[in-house]
């Protein structure tokens, strides 16, 4: 009897494991609020965090030994949407298991991972950017401007967006992304007749399978290199912004 990736969810690529893990907690959302710290109660849905916070939440659950590849500020408790953009930026394309770095937005796939990071100083208790699953591959528009389904949690709208007016935190939306001639984003919009933001941006497909990023344990000089790279994933006090 075969043992296919698609019958055992140990051996599914990765990245499904990752979109699938975003779709199950935006459905089972009672109550959320974006706030810099994250607190989670699966019984009763509640999902208190921030961007970082959530795509954090998501790996540990599924993929722990790739959250534990990005490093994290020696003086903050969990990492911050600019670190994620930092780590991405630095990837090669041919690199294999674990984060594989894609260039161009039609290249994009369900379960990779959008990072931005604001131009300016990185400074405590301030945003540092945004981090953001794909729900669905783009969408290609004229002029170069792609949509894309992501799930996140935002303080701002987006567009048909599964929060309701005046509601923060964790959901689906769609946001714009406008592209160079080849395919790379240089910016992007929220929701429509929003201001279009130039940020710079990285893109990251988690590769492998589901098995091998369960357990894996960090290099020994990784480990050395820093304390700690889990967040903490429930009631934490922190006031370290995304």
């Amino acid at each position: 009897m075969s043992n296919t990736c698609e019958n055992d969810p140990v051996r599914k690529d990765i990245r499904d494991t990752v979109a699938a893990e975003g779709r199950r907690i935006v459905d089972n959302v009672r109550y959320t609020d974006y706030r810099h710290h994250t607190e989670v109660d699966e019984s009763t849905g509640t999902y208190i965090m921030d961007c970082s916070g959530f795509v954090s939440y998501v790996l540990e659950r599924v993929a722990p030994a790739l959250l534990a590849m990005i490093r994290k500020e020696v003086d903050q408790p969990r990492l911050r949407a600019f670190e994620f953009y930092e780590y991405f930026s630095t990837l090669k394309p041919q690199q294999s298991d674990g984060w594989h770095r894609i260039r161009r937005l039609p290249d994009v796939r369900r379960g990779d991972i959008i990072a931005w990071r604001h131009p300016g100083l990185i400074e405590p208790h301030e945003d540092t950017g945004h981090v953001l699953i794909v729900a669905h591959p783009p969408s290609a528009h004229a002029d170069d401007i792609y949509s894309v389904s992501v799930y996140d949690s935002s303080d701002i709208p987006h567009n048909d967006d599964t929060r309701q007016d005046g509601v923060t935190g964790v959901g689906m939306g769609e946001i714009k992304f406008r592209a160079d001639s080849d395919g790379r984003p240089t910016s992007f919009q929220f929701k429509v007749r929003d201001l279009w933001y130039s940020y710079p941006i990285a893109i990251a497909q988690p590769k492998g399978t589901h098995e091998a990023f369960i357990k894996r344990e960090e290099s020994e000089p990784d480990r050395q290199k820093r304390k700690s790279t889990r967040p903490s994933i429930t009631h934490s006090t922190s006031t370290s912004t995304s």
